[in-house]
This record gives C-alpha cells, structure tokens and sequence, in this order.
C-alpha cells in the first residue's frame, strides 16, 4: 500500500495543474524560506520514494526494455553501414559512368 503524498505533491498532480500560476502564487507569499523549504524537500522525497518503489516493482521489465532497446540499436547500426556502404556504391558507379562520357 502506497503512503499519500504530501498536500504539496497533490497539487501538482491535479487536472488544469499549471505550473506559471503555482509560481506565481509562491512568489507572492512572504512565508518563512525554511517552512517552503521543508515542504519542498518534503515533497522531494515523496517523489523519491515513490519512484524508487516503481523501478523496483517494474524492474523485469525495465530490464527487458534496456535489452530490447540495445538490440534495436545494435540492429540499427547494421542498417546505418548498409546505407553508407549502398550510398559509396552509388558514388562509384556514378563515377564510373560518368567518366567515360566526359
């Protein structure tokens, strides 16, 4: 079971949550830096927590993605130098064509 998040957090998650507006309405308050700061870091470690509990129940699959991206990548590359390798071609062939007509 998941602990709440701290007020702070809620009003981040909150549908029409705009960040332009939340800043503004800090500036405007003249609270004590240390309570702001201790909300913030509040907050912080909420998020913190959180997501360490995600990455560890996900972790499989996280796993398996790192894996499948690496293959994709790998599987790229080849594609990437089959290009350059067909495009040097191109360049020779049409070197070779056009020599003999200039």
């Amino acid at each position: 079971e998941r602990e709440a998040p701290p007020e702070l957090i809620t009003q981040f998650l909150a549908p029409g949550f705009e960040p332009p507006h939340y800043l503004r309405n800090v500036l405007k308050q003249n609270g004590p830096y240390d309570a702001n700061n201790e909300e913030l870091n509040t907050g912080l470690k909420y998020v913190q927590k959180q997501l360490a509990a995600e990455v560890s129940e996900h972790h499989d699959d996280l796993m398996e993605q790192v894996t499948l991206l690496k293959q994709m990548d790998q599987k790229l590359d080849g594609i990437k130098n089959g290009v350059g390798s067909l495009q040097n071609s191109l360049k020779r062939l049409r070197h070779t064509i056009k020599e003999p007509h200039d």
